[in-house]
């Protein structure tokens, strides 16, 4: 697939190992301001809108003899592969979420290297775009290859691996993007993951979900997906 393709696969900066990213130092910093959020301003459209227009675009892509797009959508879920998704991870996907997924499906959209997905299934390139947070954040950045396990001790991992459910992502550069995720009281959250850990806040914010705690919750899929898909509509 064009567009879901790893960010060590693309970037003329990541052609080197995993290990030889930096990795965060085993001193937390100490807080500053909340964790980095897009504001969505009052001129943003609503999340209704921007489906609306998903829709539209995904019926003009299915015409025949339709122009090539930078919008790519995948089949609807059913209630059986939703169910599926549920008992795999232990608790249900958020109603609003399910609500896409069995009525648009999933998506995912050019631009630059990584794109914006929201999506349930696998992909040639791109074959965890959904799962714990931490196996997602592995496979897309190979963050497993340089954690430190004195900051993010085994049962820390596994606990925020559990309770956080990432669905998709919007790139911010070739070595960063913003990670969708539900967690088991149907809050979402949004997480900047950079492999070069040059934010502060987000570094912390990172910290906060491995110690089992989210200060921005509870957040509401418009608040999350609204900022972001808004400028690729």
């Amino acid at each position: 697939m064009r567009l879901l393709v790893s960010a060590r696969e693309s970037g003329d900066d990541l052609d080197k190992p995993c290990s030889d990213l930096p990795c965060l130092s085993t001193k937390r910093a100490a807080p500053a301001s909340p964790p980095h959020l897009t504001i969505r301003l009052c001129m943003t459209p609503s999340l209704p809108t921007i489906l609306t227009a998903l829709h539209a675009l995904k019926e003009r892509a299915a015409a025949p003899g339709a122009p090539r797009s930078r919008h790519d959508f995948s089949p609807c879920e059913t209630a059986q592969s939703i169910a599926a998704i549920e008992q795999k991870t232990g608790f249900p996907v958020p109603p609003d979420l399910k609500h896409i997924l069995l009525t648009l499906g999933g998506f995912s959209i050019d631009i630059n290297i990584d794109g914006f997905a929201l999506t349930f299934s696998s992909r040639p390139g791109f074959p965890h775009p959904f799962g714990g947070l931490v196996d997602v954040l592995d496979a897309k950045w190979c963050w497993e290859d340089y954690r430190d396990s004195e900051d993010f001790p085994d049962d820390d991992i596994a606990r925020m691996n559990a309770d956080f459910v990432c669905f998709g992502h919007c790139e911010v550069d070739q070595n960063s993007a913003d990670h969708f995720f539900y967690d088991r009281n149907g809050h979402y959250g949004v997480l900047l993951f950079d492999q070069e850990f040059r934010n502060r806040d987000a570094n912390n914010y990172l910290f906060e979900l491995c110690e089992g705690e989210n200060s921005l919750a509870p957040l509401t899929l418009e608040d999350i997906l609204a900022p972001h898909l808004a400028p690729l509509i």
